[in-house]
């Protein structure tokens, strides 16, 4: 039986961020499909055609940021796995991720390849 090629969601409100994280994760050999969003309040709409395996969420966002988005996938009861990638060293921003049963892992940008790969080998079914 053949797998399924998970799906990633990139959710960042820099149109040039989304294209290099995903210039990043495809130059680490992953196999994946990426679809990208801009505006988070898209990402949460499509979740009702597609859920995907994986989101990568930044915080910093305008209307709808990061902290609103897990909130929102919390009410939908996604199960997706989400990684914060995101400019912000904060602990504190660090242990709110981590109070999100969803978060599985937090990324200080910019994202490298090699934490691409790191980041497969501990959470992925890449």
């Amino acid at each position: 039986m053949k797998k399924k090629t998970p799906l990633l969601y990139l959710v960042d409100d820099q149109k040039i961020v989304n294209f290099v994280n995903q210039k990043v994760i495809e130059s680490s050999g992953i196999s994946c499909g990426i679809k990208t969003f801009e505006d988070p309040k898209q990402a949460l709409k499509q979740l009702k055609h597609h859920v995907p395996d994986y989101i990568l969420l930044d915080i910093q966002m305008p209307e709808v940021d990061g902290w609103q988005f897990l909130e929102s996938l919390q009410q939908l009861q996604c199960r997706s796995k989400v990684v914060m990638v995101t400019s912000s060293t904060s602990r504190i921003d660090r242990q709110k991720a981590a109070a999100f049963s969803l978060v599985v892992d937090y990324v200080v940008k910019p994202l490298s390849v090699e934490q691409v790969k790191k980041l497969s080998e501990q959470h992925c079914t890449f």
